[in-house]
């Protein structure tokens, strides 16, 4: 006659019908058992999760941790319990005759996961970070350099993304992969990737596999630890200068001249000049070598010269007359160095308003 063992620690009961058969390995009786199983935040109190067939426990796991397997399902990692444990219910015959595969040792009735009790389960990122969905490129087995490719970019997000120290790569819900952000840089098409590597283990064991909540349309998503206090990504504002007297710039879209690798001197003279300026430049502190969108360098003018004045060492002497019947005396050039680091290092790389159709822009920041 068979009595049913009572069960003395907290402990989870799964029923593995549908995957178990007779001589299974310990590690396949693990893995049957491990997940994934629809289950309330009970889980957390349970200490041993116990493989029963046919109304017999066949393997009893210590439960290390659990992980959000998407889809409201979660599995467990642990390893096979202490010895002591095993002897005491290795064989022995468990009352779990309910539908559901799932059964807690508890007096408590289960309660079917409901979307409040998930949401309040979403890790909480403390650390300043972004967020990227990588649901079309990921794959399960991937490797963590594979998930870095796929998570470093390109993406279309605004200049927060410099307050971020971490890039968690979430797929279903869960975070796969963790990176800290060493810095950016541009893609073109108003588009960012980041250069970094894999996390400290400390944060690793704090979010990976965590549940997190991506639910915004966008691909990409801040944490609340981000300041909102950032610029349009349209337009440099001038709140990046909030108690600061704002100076006046020229911005110069040097669209035809400038390629990816030029030189300091080949980018400062395809940005000297010259160019048919409307409006006084004796204010103008600052020049902005602008292409598709995004400041390339700033320099600070020494003074300005009439067309044909200065002399090019990596181009032709240029006068901005010909196509238009502009003369020479109508162009100016300037003359200057590239910028103090406190004045590149907030305009340097930054997307800015120039969608005028002439390529010069008088503005002030």
């Amino acid at each position: 006659m068979w009595f049913e063992v009572e069960i003395e620690e907290p402990s989870v009961l799964f029923r593995i019908s549908l995957s178990y058969r007779e001589g299974m390995s310990s590690d396949e009786v693990y893995e049957v058992t491990r997940g994934d199983w629809l289950i309330d935040e009970r889980r957390d109190q349970a200490e041993y999760a116990f493989a029963v067939y046919g109304g017999v426990v066949k393997e009893v796991f210590k439960i290390d941790r659990w992980h959000f397997a998407g889809n409201r399902r979660w599995r467990f990692d642990g390893k096979v319990a202490p010895k002591e444990i095993r002897d005491k219910y290795l064989g022995e015959s468990v009352e779990h005759n309910e539908r559901n595969p799932v059964k807690f040792s508890f007096d408590t009735p289960y309660q079917k996961p409901n979307e409040e009790s998930f949401r309040s389960q979403d890790a909480r990122i403390a650390e300043p970070s972004v967020l990227f969905r990588i649901s079309r490129s990921y794959r399960e087995a991937m490797s963590s350099d594979e998930v870095y490719e796929v998570t470093r970019g390109d993406w279309l997000i605004d200049e927060r993304r410099d307050q971020a120290e971490y890039a968690f790569a979430v797929y279903g819900g869960v975070v796969k992969e963790v990176f800290k952000i060493d810095r950016w840089h541009f893609a073109g098409n108003r588009r960012w990737r980041f250069d970094g590597k894999v996390a400290p283990d400390a944060i690793r064991d704090k979010y990976l596999g965590k549940s997190v909540n991506h639910g915004e349309r966008s691909p990409v998503k801040f944490t609340d630890s981000v300041s909102d206090v950032y610029l349009n990504e349209n337009a440099v504002s001038a709140r990046r200068t909030v108690g600061a007297s704002k100076k006046c710039v020229i911005m110069f879209r040097i669209s035809r001249s400038y390629r990816e690798g030029m030189s300091p001197l080949e980018l400062y003279e395809a940005t000297r000049g010259a160019w048919r300026i409307d409006g006084s430049v004796e204010e103008a502190e600052y020049v902005f070598a602008v292409y598709n969108g995004v400041v390339k360098e700033v320099y600070s003018i020494e003074a300005w010269h009439g067309s044909g004045v200065l002399h090019y060492e990596t181009r032709p002497c240029m006068h901005c007359g010909d196509p238009n019947g502009i003369g020479a005396s109508d162009c100016l050039e300037f003359s200057g160095e590239v910028a103090d680091d406190a004045i590149r290092d907030k305009y340097l790389g930054e997307i800015v308003n120039h969608r005028e159709r002439s390529p010069v822009k008088l503005t002030w920041v």
